[in-house]
């Protein structure tokens, strides 16, 4: 049980982490292969999908901005609010994360077939 308590008292560090990654990676392939390259449009793709999973994180907290304590309601500040979306936004992300992965993976398999093709006509 205590193993698991480790891993959520961290897991806040997850969305920030892969937020990132995703950052510097869509840095490093536009500096390689450009703009419109699809590793690139993969990139940009995860990035906007982190922000969107923050930004579900932010807003289901200022839905709902109370918490109940031991049977009396507590206000939850906005400093406190902006640790809880990136804790809400990972939770988020361990269950949207690997279906984007795949379906972005998909998009960026069919985006290279297609540029293959095109390559191969020219070539003819």
């Amino acid at each position: 049980m205590e193993a698991n308590m480790v891993l959520y008292d961290y897991l806040f560090f997850v969305h920030p982490l892969i937020f990132i990654v995703f950052i510097l990676a869509q840095a490093i392939s536009m500096n390689r292969t450009g703009w419109k390259s699809p590793v690139t449009k993969f990139c940009r793709r995860m990035v906007i999908l982190q922000l969107v999973m923050y930004v579900l994180g932010f807003l289901a907290l200022c839905y709902e901005p109370y918490y109940y304590d031991m049977g009396a309601k507590e206000f939850i500040d906005w400093g406190l609010r902006w640790l809880l979306a990136f804790i809400v936004a990972s939770f988020i992300e361990m269950y949207i994360l690997p279906f984007a992965l795949i379906f972005f993976g998909f998009l960026y398999a069919r985006e290279t077939k297609q540029r293959n093709e095109e390559n191969y006509l020219v070539q003819k």
